[in-house]
């Protein structure tokens, strides 16, 4: 990497758009994946906050 960088050049929000979708990844700790797998399967049977207190445990 350099040292600096110079930005005086840039323009502030040229790739911003107001109706992109931003898909988050979900990280889960080993054991809690295949439950979650387990759960994905079966189609709307994620209550809300299952998926929280699971990834508590």
């Amino acid at each position: 990497m350099k040292a600096e960088y110079d930005f005086s050049k840039g323009e502030q929000g040229k790739f911003f758009r107001t109706d992109a979708k931003l898909n988050l990844p979900v990280y889960l700790k080993g054991e809690v994946q295949p439950q979650m797998g387990a759960v994905r399967t079966e189609p709307d049977s994620i209550p809300a906050g299952v998926a929280r207190q699971l990834s508590r445990r």
